[in-house]
């Protein structure tokens, strides 16, 4: 190696080394807050997902959902899928619900 590229690495290995740090330090003291301020068993802890649960039945080429993502779904695929895309494709029996 160079020594202009041994020094660029060096100095990369040191940059990286500290936003590291900065990450991993602001997520120890954001879940230090978290802790003292939030009883044991909140409510609040508890996430709900309020999508279908659906097994791709079909593959399909790929289509623009209304999400404006593009999906290809693949045949026994599981996925997740709101109740605006997921019961159309429930309809054209390309997905079948599991929950």
């Amino acid at each position: 190696m160079l020594y202009v590229e041994k020094k660029l690495f060096d100095s990369l290995v040191v940059e990286i080394d500290n936003c590291r740090k900065q990450i991993f330090d602001a997520k120890n003291m954001a879940k230090s807050d978290e802790i003292s301020s939030k009883p044991k068993h909140a409510d609040s802890d508890v996430v709900t997902n309020k999508n279908s649960i659906v097994r791709v039945v079909q593959s399909t080429p790929e289509f623009v959902g209304t999400d404006m993502k593009t999906y290809m779904l693949r045949k026994d695929d599981v996925l997740t899928l709101s109740d605006e895309m997921s019961k159309p494709l429930i309809k054209r029996d390309v997905v079948r619900q599991i929950k």
